[in-house]
């Protein structure tokens, strides 16, 4: 049985650009209440709907399991709430753990950087292999992580956190 959920809040951001597959189709993130989700669809159908509901939009949509197990945002389910409908037990508090989303937000450091080595190598005709890209991306990441955690503590005992 697939597990299926609903999702309501504002949106707070949406991926750059989809990603392309064959056919015309693609995937592109959308970010609610700090949590990314995938859309599948039409490419022109992304754009239409990434226009329809641009940030700061309080929406509803379903979520699906696909074969793999991942949860991908259900074809046409995506519509315009009201604030009071999307927190009707109140405004989501944030977890607390920072730690994540600081974790999060160096992983998306890093694959930034990646992005550009990996346009870099190409254009150099030695492209990287999956193992090669994933292996220095998580490497990054933790180094960025460390590296911030490192910064931190700094700023804090000089008393400009």
């Amino acid at each position: 049985m697939t597990e299926r959920k609903t999702i309501k809040g504002e949106i707070e951001g949406w991926g750059r650009e989809p990603n392309k597959f064959k056919g015309g189709r693609g995937s592109l993130g959308i970010k609610v209440e700090g949590e990314w989700h995938n859309l599948l669809g039409k490419l022109e159908t992304l754009e239409k709907v990434q226009k329809e509901f641009p940030k700061g939009s309080i929406v509803q949509f379903e979520e699906e399991e696909n074969k793999r197990g991942y949860l991908d945002i259900v074809e046409d389910s995506i519509k315009k709430i009201e604030k009071a409908e999307a927190y009707e037990g109140g405004i989501k508090q944030p977890s607390g753990d920072r730690k994540d989303k600081d974790y999060v937000t160096c992983f998306m450091a890093a694959v930034d950087v990646i992005v550009i080595k990996i346009a870099y190598s190409f254009r150099k005709n030695k492209p990287l292999s999956a193992f090669e890209i994933t292996n220095e991306t998580m490497q990054m990441t933790e180094q960025l992580y460390l590296d911030y955690q490192k910064v931190k503590e700094k700023l804090k005992r000089e008393g400009k956190w």
